[in-house]
């Protein structure tokens, strides 16, 4: 905190996650996104996985500002480039005998919650 500024602005806890970037998990695993207000421009891919994207119930404004506020306000922003993919896969294992042979993995699930805005 600044001795000169005025508490006007609380904390927030703030994800982005930039166009461009992209995180890969192996098979099954999991991604979670959580904070006040999320971003996500990029990619996520969890094959078979979850993929958890959770904002803020309500926007986290100082009281002051709140009773201006005039409609919802997103605490998670899907940008036109996010992807999000958990689409099942196959994960194959060397056989000494040349069977093929692995796991499958089923589509995951992605669950998103919060004040939601996604671009097309």
């Amino acid at each position: 905190d600044d001795p000169f500024t005025i508490d006007v602005v609380e904390s927030i806890g703030l994800v982005v996650m930039e166009e461009g970037s992209h995180i890969k998990v192996d098979p099954g695993a999991k991604v979670s996104l959580s904070g006040d207000l999320v971003y996500v421009g990029g990619s996520i891919d969890a094959p078979g996985g979850s993929i958890t994207i959770t904002g803020a119930g309500e926007f986290p404004l100082p009281t002051v500002i709140e009773q201006n506020a005039t409609s919802a306000m997103p605490t998670v922003y899907l940008g036109p480039s996010a992807r999000l993919s958990a689409a099942g896969t196959t994960v194959l294992y060397p056989d000494p005998f040349g069977r093929r042979s692995g796991k499958i993995y089923a589509g995951g699930s992605i669950s998103i919650s919060g004040n939601i805005v996604a671009e097309a």
